[in-house]
């Protein structure tokens, strides 16, 4: 008789052995770290993918075209008398 029930049957069934007292709350516990860490496991082989380090070197760029935008217009100003130069002392 239970090979023949489908498959949302034969779930229901072990949810239900497992809910009436089955198991314990601390194999539930067991069960639980145990696909955390094959779940963990798994997750550590698989390759990260690429876009983390696109938005990263996105985000240099944009920075390094606003610093050499700040650069225009600060030679702008330096050029129009708005603004002096200061001297670098060396270090």
């Amino acid at each position: 008789m239970f090979e023949q029930a489908n498959l949302s049957d034969r779930r229901s069934v072990l949810v239900d052995w497992a809910l009436r007292g089955g198991i314990g709350l601390g194999q539930w516990f067991r069960y639980f770290t145990g696909a955390v860490e094959i779940l963990g496991g798994v997750l550590v082989l698989v390759p990260r993918p690429e876009a983390p380090k696109m938005t990263t070197r996105a985000a240099l760029l944009r920075s390094r075209e606003a610093q050499k935008q700040q650069a225009q217009y600060d030679l702008a100003r330096v050029r129009a008398g708005r603004m002096k130069l200061k001297r670098l002392e060396p270090a």
